[in-house]
């Protein structure tokens, strides 16, 4: 998903992107639909084939545009230009493409076309000693480090739960590390729970919003202080539009939470966007919360965030027909809304 902050508003779409790794300019930009419309393999080392180490980080994209963030001057001097924007990145994969040599010209492999003049240095670029370790499947116990109960969770999840505990793990390093669980006030025994990452951070020179906490009587909100406020944002994919709209409510409410007391983590919704992606969406909940503060708008781009803890709140929602529902936060979700969201 990718959100950018303009001059008219946030700006939020689905991206599915591909980069040359290699560092090579003879190789193409991007792969097009090709990832897409092709049947892709797993790739193992075979001793025959020469795989060419990737140099540009996966968390390093190029920009789709040029990036013009404004910095100074009347917001009229440039056409619709960016504040600020972030990409949350679901799912990262190194994809080979084949291509040989032939002369002093290197050939795409599938369609057998010249991609251009082989460039100094290519026959020379060798694969990393451990590259035998980026390969294969790596297996982790499913055990649960407290009571060795077996844990589960759906094949996407980056969080997997142990039933007999009631707790959380992440895979990290070939183990499983626990993550801090708690639970949103209010819900039912029948209640379906969706995963919140609250985070609070340290803005560098950048104001908390107004006019965020709990609803007080007449429909004013407790005004929050630094040390307290903390931004939601989902920790499940769903469309970009409605993914902002729940952090936005979220993060309004500023919903009360308990220790974990559940009985059972069946009813809770897979867990697919990491807290280090999520972080990524502080800047644009900002210039949510604040749109007419141009002053903090152009400061987006240069200051940083830090973060000061995480969290994953399970929040309860209440079925009712085809909708989800959270009076706390004030948001509902459609159930075909969570099924179409995990293919995005």
């Amino acid at each position: 998903m990718e959100f950018a902050v303009r001059a008219g508003g946030i700006e939020e779409s689905v991206l599915d992107r591909t980069w040359n790794a290699s560092g090579f300019t003879c190789f193409p930009s991007s792969l097009g639909a090709r990832p897409q419309t092709r049947r892709l393999g797993l790739a193992e080392p075979d001793g025959e084939h020469r795989l060419l180490p990737a140099l540009v980080p996966p968390d390093e994209p190029p920009p789709v545009q040029p990036l013009r963030p404004l910095i100074g001057g009347d917001l009229l001097e440039t056409e619709n230009p960016f504040f600020f924007r972030t990409v949350l990145q679901d799912t990262a994969s190194l994809i080979y493409l084949p291509v040989f040599q032939r002369g002093t010209l290197v050939y795409d492999a599938i369609d057998r076309k010249a991609l251009g003049p082989s460039p100094n240095g290519l026959s020379a670029a060798d694969r990393p000693d451990n590259v035998a370790s980026w390969f294969g499947y790596h297996f982790t116990p499913a055990l649960c480090p407290n009571c060795g109960h077996d844990v589960a969770g759906e094949k996407e999840s980056l969080i997997v739960f142990c039933q007999n505990c009631v707790v959380g793990f992440s895979v990290s390093g070939g183990k499983l590390t626990e993550v801090p669980l708690a639970v949103g006030k209010g819900g039912s025994r029948t209640a379906s729970f969706l995963p919140f990452w609250r985070v609070r951070v340290e803005t560098e020179g950048l104001p908390l919003p107004r006019g965020t906490g709990k609803i007080l009587p007449g429909g004013r909100r407790e005004q929050m202080d630094r040390d307290h406020f903390h931004f939601w944002v989902p920790a499940f994919r769903i469309n970009p539009r409605l993914f902002l709209r729940l952090a936005h409510r979220a993060t309004m409410a500023q919903p009360a939470i308990e220790p974990t007391s559940l009985t059972s983590l069946s009813s809770v919704a897979p867990i697919t966007i990491a807290s280090v992606e999520a972080v990524k969406t502080v800047k644009i909940l900002l210039a949510l919360l604040s749109p007419k503060d141009t002053e903090l708008l152009r400061g987006l781009q240069d200051r940083s965030v830090k973060v000061r803890e995480h969290l994953v709140v399970l929040v309860p929602f209440e079925q009712s027909g085809y909708e989800l529902t959270n009076r706390q936060i004030q948001a509902a979700v459609h159930v075909n809304a969570l099924k179409y969201g995990r293919n995005l």
